[in-house]
């Protein structure tokens, strides 16, 4: 099956393609990402891309030096339908659906010929269900149901104790703590747990500028750690609601996105929330590996 893909044009006339492989697809200029555009307006890390079956959820990176365009529109997060453009500055970016999971074009057209065999069309939602019974530790349940139970909460307080000794080591350990603090919300877009990590980072800073009398830049901090901290909660429920109703409307592969997104929030917080969801991801990924064996 064919991978959707991204075309690239730039202002100078240069056009490429890129296949999107992979659930986390970074487009920047480093050459470590997977879509490299070599221009000045580029971040090393501006966008995240990843592909669903109803389009694809792009990201910018923050602090990114130029805006992420659609349809005229800055955007920060959100899911953009395939066949979409993207604009950074004037380098044009459109997502094209060949062959996307759960996609018109990804479903050829058959011919009456083509059909499968019955024996073989059996033998595959056989060995479907079987992989369902091993992966769901042998009782067969192939069901799937809204996560049972609340979330555990992502954070402690947001106070911190300082343990520098004296203003001097203290304004010193501050200063670091605000630096990877804001290297790590840049990264947030990227790496979910980055975004997690900075909220303590910027509580941490706070305290220390505290102990350092720097309170102007102690209650800065803070309000970072807040306003952080809130984005990130807020993130997890909307993901949350979103594998509710994909869920409710049997969308099972737009489920399984969801559940896994919920995962790099929570992953920082093991137990039985985290458990269910795994299992829930294994369900939902036989429901679709089903509806697929029966087409």
């Amino acid at each position: 099956m064919a991978s959707p893909f991204v075309e690239v044009l730039t202002p100078d006339g240069q056009q490429w393609t890129v296949e999107l492989v992979g659930e986390r697809i970074l487009v920047g200029s480093s050459p470590s990402c997977q879509v490299v555009i070599d221009r000045a307006e580029i971040a090393r890390e501006h966008v995240l891309l990843s592909p669903r079956p109803d389009g694809c959820y792009v990201a910018i990176a923050r602090g990114a030096p130029t805006p992420v365009m659609f349809n005229g529109v800055p955007i920060e997060r959100s899911v953009v339908p395939w066949g979409a453009e993207l604009f950074i500055g004037g380098v044009r970016i459109q997502l094209k659906n060949s062959g996307a999971p759960g996609s018109a074009e990804a479903k050829p057209e058959k011919k009456k010929d083509d059909k499968p065999s019955p024996v073989i069309l059996g033998a595959a939602v056989v060995g479907v269900a079987l992989l369902g019974y091993i992966m769901l530790g042998g009782d067969g349940e192939t069901g799937v149901a809204k996560p049972r139970g609340e979330p555990p909460a992502m954070f402690e307080s947001l106070e911190r104790t300082c343990q520098a000794g004296d203003q001097e080591r203290a304004l010193s350990q501050a200063g670091e703590f605000a630096r990877q603090a804001a290297a790590k919300a840049e990264r947030m877009p990227f790496r979910t747990q980055d975004g997690v990590e900075a909220v303590s980072l910027f509580a941490n800073a706070a305290s220390c500028f505290r102990v350092a009398g720097q309170n102007e830049r102690a209650q800065r901090e803070m309000a970072s750690a807040q306003q952080l901290k809130d984005r990130v909660e807020r993130e997890f429920l909307n993901h949350r609601f979103r594998l509710e109703r994909a869920i409710e409307q049997e969308r099972h592969a737009d489920a399984v996105v969801e559940v896994r997104l919920m995962l790099n929030f929570i992953e920082h917080r093991p137990g039985e929330y985290m458990t269910g969801l795994r299992n829930l991801e294994r369900r939902l990924a036989l429901q679709v590996d089903r509806a697929q064996a029966q087409r």
